[in-house]
């Protein structure tokens, strides 16, 4: 496996491909949640699910603890990918992630994204609402638990948590350390999507992300929590459809 597929693992090239959909994971997610998708999506969209450091496939591999370490490797690995035109989606950690490598695109020079889908997540400007990536581990699993980011079957499996435990403070730190600075708008759209009933974010937040595009800006809601993503999932693909048809 070279450098580039330990990034996107699952690829599935499409010989009719105009674009493609590079798709970035929530905090403890990876690439495998975006596996089924290529047969949701047009012939003509090619996904690129990301598999970030430190679990699947990579779990030898330390996890990466801070954003302004993670984009510069992230945008190494993906230019390989950047050779057509390409959309980017990110949910929750992934939007962020996804916003940021935008900001380290335009700073090489290099060819931007012709659309951004942050999906449940707050914009960028406004801080993570919770910082528990250093509490006690009972304290900080009782959280992830709480937010819906644990399952009741993981919480009971004491080898795989100690396994999977340093990727998940890590991606923690990733979003609750993260500084936003100041900078131009994109000039590309950004589309945002959030749950009816996600307890982390607010309306206001949500709003906030038209602030970063000079172009269209559009804003949908999906019934379902944070994991909308999984629950809505049709709802969610059929919307980044029609908004690439734009």
């Amino acid at each position: 496996m070279t450098t580039n597929d330990l990034w996107v693992p699952y690829h599935r090239p499409r010989a009719d491909a105009r674009l493609r959909l590079i798709c970035l994971p929530y905090a403890c997610g990876s690439a495998s949640m975006f596996h089924s998708w290529p047969e949701a999506l047009p012939a003509d969209v090619e996904v690129c699910g990301v598999q970030l450091p430190g679990r699947e496939t990579r779990l030898q591999e330390p996890p990466v603890r801070k954003m302004d370490q993670l984009v510069p490797m992230l945008t190494d690995a993906l230019r390989p990918w950047l050779d057509l035109p390409f959309a980017i989606f990110g949910h929750s950690m992934g939007a962020l992630v996804g916003f940021e490598m935008m900001r380290e695109l335009r700073r090489r020079g290099e060819q931007q994204p012709i659309h951004l889908f942050a999906s449940g997540c707050h914009a960028p400007q406004y801080p993570d609402p919770a910082v528990v990536y250093d509490l006690p581990d009972d304290d900080f699993l009782g959280y992830l638990h709480s937010i819906g980011g644990l399952s009741d079957v993981m919480a009971g499996n004491k080898e795989l948590i100690a396994l999977m435990l340093p990727m998940m403070r890590a991606d923690s730190e990733v979003t609750e350390t993260y500084t936003w600075q100041p900078a131009a708008p994109f000039d590309c759209p950004i589309t945002a999507f959030a749950g009816l009933e996600d307890p982390m974010t607010t309306h206001v937040e949500v709003e906030g992300w038209r602030e970063h595009t000079t172009n269209r800006f559009g804003l949908a809601y999906f019934p379902g929590d944070h994991w909308f993503l999984q629950s809505a999932r049709d709802e969610v693909l059929q919307a980044i459809v029609k908004n690439l048809n734009k």
